[in-house]
């Protein structure tokens, strides 16, 4: 039976255990075997998007709530989509 791999995923089940057990850095294990990257394989990724052009002063906000010993609280980010500033 094969291994679906996550789209984001660098090694396998196999390689993962391997390099736990080993007494190595992981560093010299990457270089040594060549494992920092998995090959692409042509065809399963899409082709890169743009992103949308947005005015300046367009925002984007977005809300976090973080959980603490004390109670929640609640992040707001507000990005403006060109300039990058928040």
């Amino acid at each position: 039976m094969g291994q679906v791999l996550h789209g984001s995923a660098t090694t396998t089940e196999a390689v993962r255990r391997a390099i736990q057990h080993s007494q190595e850095s992981v560093r010299a294990l990457a270089e040594r075997h060549g494992i920092e990257r998995l090959p692409d394989i042509e065809g399963n990724k899409a082709p890169k998007k743009k992103f949308k052009a947005y005015p300046i002063g367009y925002f984007h906000a977005e809300i976090a709530e973080v959980r603490t010993a004390e109670g929640k609280l609640h992040l707001f980010v507000a990005t403006d989509r060109t300039s990058k500033f928040a």
